[in-house]
């Protein structure tokens, strides 16, 4: 379950399970945020698609109170020895940061599995304006 909203419309520090379902169905309400639940659902279904994803986590202003957040944070962890080099057709597009945010207008982050994630996902947690706030890891 993810928990209600604290005192600045963050999620309580620390990292949150959902399935993509019940993320959208918190997340996912009204134009805007029903258009980022779409792309979030069309851009996991490709990650999937690799057989190579392992964990996702969303992050930023998707998973905050915001009206109508600008965009949403994705961070992948990839199999240990994925190379985005071996993804083909329109999924390889994720791999690229730049690209993916032409093409869907989100910010993808993708590790592999070799490399420690605890450093990004508490870099992830920091709120620019000081403090913590929390994130969500989709239920895969």
């Amino acid at each position: 379950m993810i928990p209600a909203f604290d005192t600045t419309g963050d999620l309580p520090p620390g990292i949150h399970h959902a399935s993509l379902e019940e993320l959208l169905s918190r997340f996912g309400q009204g134009e805007v945020r029903a258009h980022w639940g779409d792309i979030l659902r069309e851009v996991l279904a490709l990650a999937q698609g690799t057989g190579q994803l392992e964990a996702v986590y969303v992050f930023g202003s998707f998973v905050t109170a915001k009206e109508a957040p600008a965009d949403v944070d994705l961070f992948l962890v990839m199999a240990r020895d994925f190379t985005g080099d071996e993804v083909a057709g329109r999924a390889r597009l994720l791999f690229d940061r730049s690209r993916a945010a032409i093409v869907w207008g989100v910010c993808v982050y993708w590790i592999t599995a070799r490399t420690d994630r605890e450093d990004f996902l508490a870099a992830w947690q920091l709120r620019r304006e000081g403090g913590h706030r929390g994130i969500v890891e989709v239920e895969l």
